[in-house]
């Protein structure tokens, strides 16, 4: 199962995902998808400039954290949406919870 919490609040966000998808063992198209998601956020927030020390990767571990901006925004409304797809179509391999703290 991949834990995936992210937070996102006026002035920062964090993504932790934890642990692996165990699917289909060395096909697994769970975990490539949201490696495929991560990576593609993660090259957004490099291109930005956004990405510095904040990124953590260990196996089966990603953190990330930044301050917030307008565009930003809309890089984390792609990776949510990505994610609760994900969350949606494999249940039994993907939790997904977003704390979303602009939404008073």
């Amino acid at each position: 199962m991949i834990d995936i919490k992210i937070l996102i609040s006026p002035k920062y966000f964090s993504i932790n995902l934890v642990g692996h998808a165990q699917y289909n063992p060395g096909n697994d198209i769970v975990c490539a998808s949201v490696s495929t998601i991560t990576e593609t956020f993660v090259r957004l927030l490099s291109l930005k400039g956004c990405l510095d020390s904040n990124l953590i990767k260990e196996s089966g571990v990603v953190t990330l954290m930044g301050e917030t901006d307008e565009s930003i925004y809309s890089y984390l409304e792609f990776v949510t949406t990505g994610y609760s797809g994900l969350a949606n179509t494999y249940p039994d391999n993907v939790r997904l919870e977003v704390i979303d703290e602009r939404k008073d």
